[in-house]
């Protein structure tokens, strides 16, 4: 990612030792923003639907199977 913020330190008025930071980042447009922001949603929500699916077929299989699994938690560490 080429995105780079620009940081400004000044002495803020109310606080005697702090400093406050303003974050003046990339002048992008706001279409440019929203595909940024989309795109990095999507990604994650991509992501977090297939943990989801294996999850869910996972649970499906058990179901199925009508012998009782005693360590339950074994075979989904197996999955990761």
């Amino acid at each position: 990612m080429g995105i780079k913020a620009n940081v400004i330190k000044q002495p803020s008025p109310n606080h005697r030792h702090s400093s406050t930071t303003i974050f003046n980042g990339p002048n992008l447009s706001p279409n440019q923003t929203w595909f940024f922001f989309h795109a990095l949603f999507l990604w994650r929500f991509k992501r977090y639907m297939e943990k989801w699916k294996i999850a869910k077929e996972y649970r499906k299989e058990r179901m199925n199977s009508k012998t009782l699994i005693i360590t339950s938690s074994f075979p989904l560490a197996m999955v990761k």
